[in-house]
């Protein structure tokens, strides 16, 4: 017998409201009742409501209940799959988009992290292709580091998708949509007056990771138009790369030394010279950039030499 419509919805309520009351304790009436919502998902084909999955990863958040965190992202993702794509970012989607970014960046278990990442994506990947920007940019606004490091290599993934095969060719909607997003991205994290600019608060070593992100994306473009011998996203011309040099990687670079160079000190003081994540973080982007700037150069000298 399939479950009334809303009889998932009231046993997810339902289990929120039990959730509220019980203190802080192990959660016995967590587990039974996340059971419940799989068995209810189960006989509904998969077709459980993202608006129950948000309930509870609500409940789960307020309890710390890692089993009841665990089930709600296995039925996330199994929800995303099922539905296929091009999906609309309903008030539902959106509220669960939230929840599963929270779990991601806030949960102590490091495998619960990882999957809310996972199912994040696939909720993601569910959306059409114009939801899908909009839920990233909403996502993207947040003051969580690690997940832009983690949304903008999605950025990548989706134009590899949507590129058109061959130079010229106008490409699909998909590509129509995403094309316009991808520089501004990139600029908005590395300009350090950006939108996510890393002048502010809390600085360059919490922004070092979706910088980072940031320069693989624009090292991607780069590469990507140079192989066609294109420029469609705006990246590859003299006079964006002198831009971009200017106005983004030379100040990351003058910052970015400084910043490595004191948390290098600071480890040197340390008993034990370990290095932490800060400037671990700051290593990695160093790194990254050093190899974004030899490509930017180089670009820019083959196209100032034939005077693109």
């Amino acid at each position: 017998m399939m479950p009334e419509p809303d009889g998932d919805k009231r046993a997810a309520a339902s289990l929120a409201a039990l959730q509220r009351g019980c203190g802080g304790g192990p959660k016995l009436v967590a587990v039974l009742a996340a059971r419940l919502l799989v068995t209810l998902a189960q006989e509904a084909g998969g077709g459980l409501d993202l608006e129950v999955m948000a309930l509870l990863l609500d409940a789960a958040g307020e309890q710390q209940s890692e089993v009841l965190a665990g089930k709600a992202l296995a039925l996330a993702a199994a929800a995303a799959a099922a539905g296929g794509r091009g999906q609309a970012l309903t008030p539902a989607a959106r509220q669960l988009l939230r929840y599963l970014s929270i779990t991601a960046t806030d949960n102590p278990v490091a495998a619960l992290r990882n999957a809310a990442f996972l199912s994040l994506d696939a909720v993601l990947s569910a959306l059409q292709v114009d939801a899908r920007l909009q839920a990233m940019e909403g996502l993207l606004d947040s003051s969580a580091p690690a997940l832009a490091a983690a949304l903008l290599p999605r950025l990548a993934r989706d134009a590899v998708a949507a590129w058109p095969v061959a130079p010229g060719e106008p490409g699909g909607p998909e590509w129509g949509a995403l094309r316009p997003h991808l520089l501004p991205a990139v600029i908005a994290w590395l300009d350090p007056d950006g939108m996510h600019g890393w002048r502010a608060s809390p600085g360059l070593a919490a922004s070092a990771d979706p910088a980072a992100a940031a320069l693989n994306l624009l090292l991607f473009l780069l590469g990507r138009e140079a192989r066609a011998s294109t420029n469609v996203t705006g990246v590859r011309s003299v006079a964006a790369l002198q831009d971009m040099e200017a106005r983004c990687l030379a100040p990351l670079r003058a910052a970015a030394g400084r910043a490595a160079a004191a948390a290098q000190a600071q480890n040197g003081r340390c008993e034990d010279g370990a290095a932490d994540e800060g400037a671990l973080a700051l290593a990695r982007l160093l790194e990254v950039l050093a190899c974004v700037s030899a490509v930017a150069d180089r670009e820019r000298r083959l196209l100032a030499a034939h005077k693109c």
